[in-house]
């Protein structure tokens, strides 16, 4: 039996209401929302998360592209559903580049980094744009019904009349085997110290099949010590993976992915032509290994006022103003899981040792999810605060 996650009504209108307070009859509306469902179990799906206001986030950044500095002591949230509207909206203007009264930064930089939908697979994300009077908003309501018939996400009301862009991302990817919930981590950020929920296993076994299967679950790409590893881990949604890097960062967080993935290059070709099949032994935990991740959760409402307000000034729509800029990301990871699986692996040197490896993600650490045999994320997190991790 499957099951789905999503956000709860109450909190969509309260934050629809506050968006209708602000919007003129006539302008142009980009609303995008991700949701990555957590798994659950048959009977009982786990309760949404309230949605809350990206600046009552004292500690994280959402990010509309991946290119922003980190600094030290911050989380950094991003997803690519911001640029997949964007760019619906500059097929309304022949490809061309937006341009707004004022040129706002963030117009510029969107312009600049864009995001390609070939790194997604068409059946798991949705963008359309139209006009409101030529009943766009009836359109994208059909076609998410259909393309997405468990969305619990309304499509809101749109305006009077102007230009409607929507995009919507979906992804749910359950472990075949549940983790264990483990006792309570400390993790240390930039922030401070805080005890935080975690899930994994205190020490791999395999004399069971559910100890063999949660193994075979796990795949260590890279270990070069308690602070430096990459770990993969599988679940059931094959086309998609889900990577953890205990590193240290870069300055933005797409160059921190570029340095894990270009690290995974490199230990993927000093892997001997010899063992092709060898990847599901040599990668996964020994027996009196752990693992230990943060249990992860977010639900947050990111509206871009530094882009409302101000007309367009290119030809095709001069003078109608972007009235309404949101961006809604939900996000959960726990021992039930979150999203992923994939196909990378390493030289076997890179993960001997002499002892049993701690695989704890106590110090600041990237998640990011990306599809199978792509190189860009459509969903990533620097983690270095307590805002989205269950403070125990």
């Amino acid at each position: 039996m499957g099951c789905s996650c999503g956000i709860a009504g109450r909190d969509l209108r309260q934050s629809q209401a506050r968006c209708a307070l602000k919007r003129p009859t006539l302008g142009i509306t980009l609303l995008t929302f991700f949701v990555v469902a957590p798994a659950c179990n048959r009977n009982k799906p786990e309760e949404p998360g309230s949605i809350v206001a990206a600046t009552e986030l004292t500690g994280s950044d959402v990010l509309p592209h991946a290119d922003g500095k980190i600094h030290r002591g911050r989380s950094y949230i991003y997803c690519a559903t911001y640029q997949l509207v964007w760019g619906e909206l500059r097929k309304q203007l022949s490809g061309a580049r937006v341009r707004l009264t004022g040129n706002p930064p963030l117009a510029t930089e969107l312009n600049e980094h864009a995001f390609d939908s070939a790194h997604l697979s068409p059946t798991d994300y949705l963008a359309m744009a139209g006009r409101v009077d030529e009943g766009i908003v009836a359109k994208i309501r059909t076609a998410l019904g259909t393309r997405f018939p468990r969305a619990t996400l309304p499509v809101p009301e749109p305006p009077a009349r102007g230009l409607y862009l929507y995009s919507y991302l979906s992804k749910q990817m359950p472990f075949a085997e549940r983790f264990d919930r483990i006792a309570p981590i400390e993790f240390r950020s930039g922030g401070g110290r805080f005890k935080v929920a975690a899930f994994g296993i205190d020490r791999f076994y395999s004399s069971s099949k559910r100890g063999q299967a949660i193994k075979e679950q796990v795949a260590i790409l890279s270990y070069r010590s308690e602070d430096d590893f990459i770990l993969r881990l599988n679940t059931t949604a094959n086309e998609d993976q889900l990577l953890l890097a205990k590193i240290s960062p870069e300055s933005t967080l797409a160059e921190t992915v570029a340095k894990v993935e270009n690290r995974l290059k490199q230990v993927a070709a000093e892997q001997p032509i010899k063992f092709p099949r060898a990847e599901k032994y040599l990668y996964q935990p020994i027996d009196e290994e752990s693992l230990k991740i943060p249990i992860l959760s977010l639900a947050v409402d990111r509206a871009y006022d530094e882009l409302t307000d101000r007309p367009i000034e290119n030809r095709e729509l001069a003078g109608l103003p972007i009235s309404v800029a949101r961006q809604v990301i939900r996000f959960h990871l726990d021992e039930r899981g979150a999203q992923l699986e994939s196909n990378a692996w390493d030289a076997v040197k890179s993960v001997q040792t002499d002892r049993p490896r701690q695989l704890v993600f106590d110090k600041p650490f990237l998640l990011y999810l990306k599809q199978a045999g792509e190189h860009s994320p459509y969903f990533a997190l620097w983690v270095d605060s307590a805002d989205l991790l269950r403070r125990q």
